[in-house]
């Protein structure tokens, strides 16, 4: 079976067809259509792959660093906390995502552990 992304084989007669799950095409499926332009669903910078998720019938982006988690937001591949750790910064909390921890940022901050902070947030204060 060469059907990709959960594709179903179909046999017709003496001709056999894929029969592609939403969100992917191609003769065999190879295509997922949010994937198409990578750079977009997943950061032009972000050492991320674009991936089909067969049981949520989805395309995610996938850090190529296993150690990292892809933060959806920013379209950047971030560090791992550990619960009950002090790895987040500026009262950040580490957050579970199926498999991986990841530094939930308070608005304002940002980075792998919300160590960076923006020096004014025009929304919430005047600026200059």
């Amino acid at each position: 079976d060469e059907c990709r992304n959960g594709a179903k084989c179909i046999e017709e007669g003496a001709h056999s067809f894929c029969k592609c799950l939403e969100g992917t095409s191609g003769f065999l499926c190879e295509t997922v259509d949010e994937c198409k332009t990578e750079n977009e669903k997943c950061g032009a910078h972000s050492d991320a792959r674009c991936e089909y998720n067969i049981g949520l019938k989805v395309a995610e982006c996938i850090c190529n660093d296993d150690n990292l988690k892809y933060d959806a937001y920013q379209k950047l591949c971030g560090g791992t906390c550990s619960e009950g750790g002090d790895q987040c910064k500026n009262g950040a909390n580490c957050m579970k995502d199926g498999i991986h921890n990841f530094c939930k940022c308070l608005n304002g901050t940002s980075g792998n552990f919300c160590e960076k902070v923006k020096e004014c947030i025009p929304e919430n204060e005047k600026c200059g």
